[in-house]
């Protein structure tokens, strides 16, 4: 009786000195760079969407050869690109779509590979400092800040010439649309979309020389959205409800230039080379400078197949 009597206060002191011990806190996980040189690892599969295959250089490149190259001047002159997202939206919490931190991430590296390009990030909507000094900001995200009083502020910087590139569903216009489509041309109010295989047909722009007549591949488009697309030009469109439905335009409003691209929701889509063709394309038609400013940022981190 006695051993068994001494076994209950030592089982006790035993027990009393563990729950004593702090916890045992495992280190945070290390932080992986991001590797620009490679494309993203995006799932094979998106919400039962198969990733389409990569392209081969030997179809960029004509694309590529299509504009005339720059003066050493044009090279060298300064080009300051504001990116701006936020977190993923809720609903869309999965991989390999609306990754806006990835994009911002990537794209802010990837342009800031080009000579004489500088890049910066912005969270929601950009700040004072950096509507004044940006020569281009590009959203990608579910313009989560966006109310009507933004609007003086793109006005004001448009005014003084600056470009603007609107990406998927940051045309999102949330409860104020109508002042944004009024500015860009149409804004999203939970119209029409599908996801799977799109027929994308490009116009004659300057934006567009040297593409396809059009491009086959899995997206998701909008279309039948807010607005009267007053001064808008058609850049892309695809054939949907009987009538083309334009998925990129370019709009100029004061002294400033608006590109809009619509069918980006995959991530695989930004390491598309054609994609980023068009939407680099974009961003220096928006800031009045070569359109192949940008050209040498191409096939970093792209799918594309080799030769």
């Amino acid at each position: 009786m006695k051993k068994f009597t001494l076994a209950i206060p030592l089982a006790a002191v035993l027990f009393s000195a563990l729950a004593e011990q702090p916890p045992v806190i495992s280190p945070p996980p290390a932080v992986v760079p991001v590797d620009i040189t490679k494309p993203w690892p995006s799932p094979e599969v998106v919400q039962r969407i198969k990733m389409p295959p990569p392209r081969s250089k030997k179809e960029v490149e004509p694309m590529l050869a299509a504009l005339p190259p720059m003066t050493d001047a044009e090279k060298q002159r300064s080009f300051h690109i504001v990116l701006c997202a936020a977190d993923k939206d809720p609903g869309h919490n999965g991989p390999g779509f609306h990754d806006y931190p990835i994009w911002r991430e990537r794209w802010t590296k990837i342009l800031a590979g080009v000579p004489a390009v500088t890049t910066e990030p912005a969270d929601k909507w950009p700040t004072e400092e950096q509507l004044k000094k940006a020569d281009v900001i590009a959203f990608f995200h579910h313009n989560p800040a966006w109310t009507a009083a933004k609007g003086p502020e793109l006005d004001a910087y448009l005014a003084r010439g600056g470009g603007l590139v609107f990406l998927h569903f940051s045309i999102n216009g949330n409860k104020e649309p109508q002042p944004l489509a009024e500015r860009i041309g149409r804004s999203w109010t939970g119209n029409k979309w599908l996801r799977g295989d799109m027929n994308l047909k490009f116009s004659a722009h300057e934006i567009t020389k040297g593409l396809p007549e059009s491009d086959i591949r899995p997206e998701e488009p909008y279309w039948k959205l807010l607005g009267e697309a007053a001064g808008t030009t058609t850049i892309a469109a695809m054939d949907a409800d009987g009538a083309a439905q334009p998925q990129a335009w370019s709009v100029e409003r004061g002294g400033g230039r608006i590109f809009v691209y619509l069918p980006c929701h995959f991530t695989w889509t930004h390491d598309d080379p054609l994609f980023r063709v068009l939407a680099y394309r974009g961003l220096c038609w928006t800031a009045k400078r070569p359109l192949n400013r940008l050209d040498a940022a191409i096939f970093t981190g792209a799918r594309v197949s080799e030769p």
